[in-house]
């Protein structure tokens, strides 16, 4: 019997100390954060809801933080998600989460949970926010219209790190090199990036990925135009816009977010 409850506590015990706190960047001794909730599920019949919300009350959000707690797997559930909480501090996001609350799966930007709580479901508001998606097949435009509204101090840029090489750079090309053999050792983009540097030592460009197929290595070149035509070091190919389609996320106080629509008006004017 001894050994039986032995075993019923070490299994509850490895149970309990398996539980994490999902939002990793919360601290409990700091203030100044927000919480940002979007909600993309069905039908909410409760009319007093809302899609978007914002916590911004300390201790409301510390409850709320503290009780929501998953077990961390290393697996990525087959489901999308219907839930996207933006943690906020000092008017910057720090932590992006995305949550499927049928899946009971938590993706963070370092870890993955399951959990078996909805915290969601039973919070109020302490006043909602709007989202925009602005979208344009021109790179002035784009950079003109995230550029503006990098000075509304109310909105908030999901993606901003993800915007940087369109923000820098109008072209993208791609450059094979047939390596000799095909043990020979991999160079790094970084040597690669330097030998490209000291022959054109007055262009800036960079090496947005590097890849190897068998004895080939295939580099993508971020640069401005006139690099292109100028480029004799290697085989190159597959010169174009470093994009097509130009997307930003906005979201925030719904009268900015109104204010950024009509920007897009403004840019075609410039």
């Amino acid at each position: 019997m001894k050994t039986i409850l032995q075993i019923l506590l070490f299994f509850t015990s490895s149970s309990t100390f398996s539980q994490t706190q999902i939002i990793e960047n919360f601290n409990t001794i700091e203030t100044g954060y927000e919480l940002y909730i979007n909600y993309y599920g069905g039908v909410i019949s409760d009319s007093t809801k809302a899609r978007s919300i914002i916590l911004n009350n300390p201790e409301k959000i510390k409850a709320l933080v503290q009780n929501w707690q998953g077990e961390k797997v290393n697996y990525v559930a087959k489901c999308g998600f219907d839930y996207t909480i933006y943690l906020i501090k000092d008017k910057k996001i720090i932590e992006q989460i995305a949550y499927n609350s049928e899946c009971n799966f938590v993706r963070t930007e370092n870890s993955n949970f399951k959990t078996t709580t909805n915290p969601f479901l039973s919070v109020e508001k302490d006043s909602t926010f709007k989202n925009y998606e602005f979208y344009t097949d021109n790179y002035k435009e784009a950079r003109y219209v995230l550029n503006t509204a990098l000075e509304f101090k109310n909105i908030y840029i999901p993606h901003l790190k993800s915007y940087d090489k369109w923000r820098t750079y109008e072209n993208s090309f791609t450059i094979h090199i047939k390596e000799k053999s095909k043990s020979k050792k991999l160079k790094q983009a970084e040597v690669y990036q330097k030998e490209i540097h000291d022959k054109y030592p007055l262009d800036n460009f960079e090496i947005d990925y590097l890849r190897n197929y068998n004895d080939t290595t295939v580099i993508n070149i971020n640069c401005h135009p006139g690099f292109w035509e100028k480029f004799t070091l290697y085989e190159k190919k597959k010169n174009g816009p470093i994009e097509s389609l130009f997307f930003i996320t906005f979201l925030g106080d719904k009268y900015e977010i109104e204010k950024i629509e009509k920007i897009k008006y403004e840019a075609i004017k410039q």
